[in-house]
């Protein structure tokens, strides 16, 4: 194995691998791809030894030392490593290729997040849009608002975002059902006032509330 090592100061190095990460995860058991995968799902390119530890409880600490020092030969991190009484302890790796170690493991990239955010906005102007004239004035408003509100939240999990317009958007469809009868009536009862005699007022239309709340 040849190394490449970065003299940050005396006594504190960075390492890695001379080569590329490759294309593929070989020879890695079920229970380091679990711990690898808690490890990448947070963005942050370099990842202190503490942390990453503490992420995989006590129970999984040798399996943790024996991943790392796997990731660093394949080529996937570089180490800062000091020197502590004659051995180098590494105390922080950083990712070389995150996105590709990410998709590898099926785990989403920032990237691909946000593309999927994007996709999930973009759907929901576009029933918003469908939805205009078809239901209240109001309760179109309303659900304007609430959209923009989860478009705002930022640190809500796409499969949250998904779900909670999901939500909105069969509200919005149930109302405009419920609307449709409604207008027929009117429309009925309009054109069978025409028809009667017109010196009697025409029956008033018992209207129900859009939002059912």
């Amino acid at each position: 194995m040849e190394w490449r090592d970065e003299q940050l100061r005396r006594g504190v190095r960075q390492r890695y691998a001379t080569h590329e990460p490759p294309p593929v995860l070989s020879m890695l058991s079920v229970e380091s791809k679990e711990i690898l995968a808690t490890w990448v799902k947070k963005d942050n390119l370099t990842r202190g030894r503490d942390a990453l530890l503490k992420e995989v409880g006590t129970a999984n600490i040798e399996r943790a030392e024996d991943l790392a020092g796997w990731l660093l030969q394949e080529g996937w991190i570089s180490r800062k490593e000091k020197l502590q009484g004659g051995t180098w302890q590494w105390e922080s790796l950083t990712w070389r290729n995150l996105d590709l170690l990410k998709s590898l493991l099926g785990v989403g990239s920032r990237s691909t997040r946000e593309k999927s955010r994007l996709q999930l906005m973009q759907r929901a102007r576009a029933w918003l849009d469908e939805l205009r004239g078809a239901v209240d004035d109001e309760f179109l408003s309303q659900l304007k608002k609430s959209v923009e509100r989860l478009e705002a939240e930022g640190s809500l999990k796409v499969e949250t975002l998904a779900s909670r317009l999901e939500l909105l958007e069969s509200l919005g469809s149930w109302c405009q059902m419920m609307r449709i009868p409604e207008q027929s009536s009117h429309q009925f009862r309009s054109n069978s006032a025409t028809h009667s005699d017109r010196n009697q007022p025409p029956v008033p239309v018992q209207t129900r509330p859009l939002v059912p709340f």
